[in-house]
């Protein structure tokens, strides 16, 4: 069942969601509609509970079958609201989104007016003490165990069931990891990376703000403000500087990125220098591998690769260099020149009527007699 969370009052903390993260929950804003599954109601203005006290309301609220369960200061109560204990007006608590209906989640913001508005129906409204700010449970498992480790240090894990991070992995605060991803090995992720959903990173390190979705990221080192996907794969041994941008199938391999480049879509660049605020077009390669050796190529500084073009290894592009689209580039390209290396196009007028007949100039043939 999934479970979400929503931060009353004006003044929500940043520990409040980390604890509701750890304990599996997401924003209620991200839910789909109509509305399924349980809501945590978490006050502000008063010490955040904690990832084991929400995982304790929920249970205790899952066994009793209640459509709303209010949290107490301490100790247990007797089910029911009629001669208990008194609530607080903004009470920690948890409803089942199914059971209170659309009506009651307008009055999602009062927790206490919900669970007698809950109970005016014949609703089960129960009551369950806190123990006080409990320490957390023992995990389950070395996963669990990192997981909790990074959220209590800043790390926001945005589906810890389907989140696998490396206990060797270092990962700064302010990182946001999200659902289907897989951090292995020795990695270090900087603050402010964004990783996922369904990406794999191994053995790498990212620097600060980079942006990965969708990809697979496998020995290599990235700077500042890297974006990488979706559906970009980064073979061992790759380099790139600060704001590279490597967008939808590109493959890279022992590749040397200069910074800003940028390398948008269905490209494969493999043993390659590539310079600073180079540009390479959908469907260029460089062609390294002879069936017996790889030989390397080199891309300069704001250099232009256009759409479907060969370099062929080991042959250079200067700084400012263009390659028209099409072209197979076998020798190097000086500094600011343009290379063509296409066949040039020929156009025969009129092929198509003598090729089929006359009357069929669109080339469409009638259908033949059955």
């Amino acid at each position: 069942m999934d479970v979400w969370y929503r931060l009353l009052g004006t003044s929500p903390s940043a520990e409040a969601r980390k604890a509701a993260a750890l304990a599996g929950a997401r924003p209620l804003a991200d839910a789909p509609v109509p509305l399924a599954g349980h809501v945590l109601l978490i006050p502000a203005g008063t010490p955040a509970p904690d990832s084991a006290t929400l995982l304790a309301l929920l249970q205790a609220h899952r066994q009793r079958r209640a459509a709303v369960t209010l949290a107490l200061p301490d100790g247990e109560a007797a089910v029911g609201l009629e001669g208990g204990p008194a609530v607080p007006e903004t009470a920690l608590a948890v409803a089942d989104l199914a059971r209170i209906g659309p009506d009651g989640v307008a009055l999602l913001e009062d927790p206490t007016r919900l669970a007698d508005w809950v109970r005016s129906l014949g609703k089960p409204v129960t009551l369950w003490r806190r123990g006080g700010r409990a320490e957390p449970p023992a995990p389950s498992s070395d996963r669990e165990s990192c997981l909790a480790r990074l959220a209590a240090a800043g790390v926001t894990i945005v589906d810890p069931v389907t989140t696998w991070v490396d206990p060797h992995a270092e990962i700064a605060s302010e990182a946001t990891i999200l659902p289907f991803t897989m951090i292995e090995g020795t990695c270090v992720v900087g603050p402010g990376c964004r990783i996922g959903p369904g990406s794999h990173i191994r053995d790498s390190r990212l620097g600060q703000r980079v942006q990965v979705w969708f990809s697979v990221v496998e020995e290599a080192r990235l700077g500042d403000g890297v974006q990488i996907g979706p559906y970009a794969h980064l073979r061992p041994g790759c380099e790139l500087g600060d704001g590279v941008r490597v967008g939808n199938f590109v493959e890279l391999k022992n590749a040397k990125v200069g910074a800003h480049a940028r390398l948008p879509h269905h490209t494969y660049m493999g043993e390659v220098d590539i310079g600073a605020a180079a540009n390479i077009g959908a469907g260029a390669v460089v062609v390294n591998y002879d069936g017996r050796k790889k030989r390397r190529a080199r891309i300069g500084d704001g250099a232009m690769v256009g759409c479907n073009a060969n370099v062929i290894a080991p042959a250079e592009v200067g700084e400012n260099g263009y390659v028209a689209a099409g072209s197979t580039i076998t020798d190097d390209v000086p500094s600011g020149a343009l290379a063509l290396g296409r066949g040039i196009q020929k156009n025969f007028d009129g092929w198509v009527e003598r090729k089929l007949g006359p009357g069929n100039a669109s080339g469409i043939r009638a259908p033949e007699p059955q």
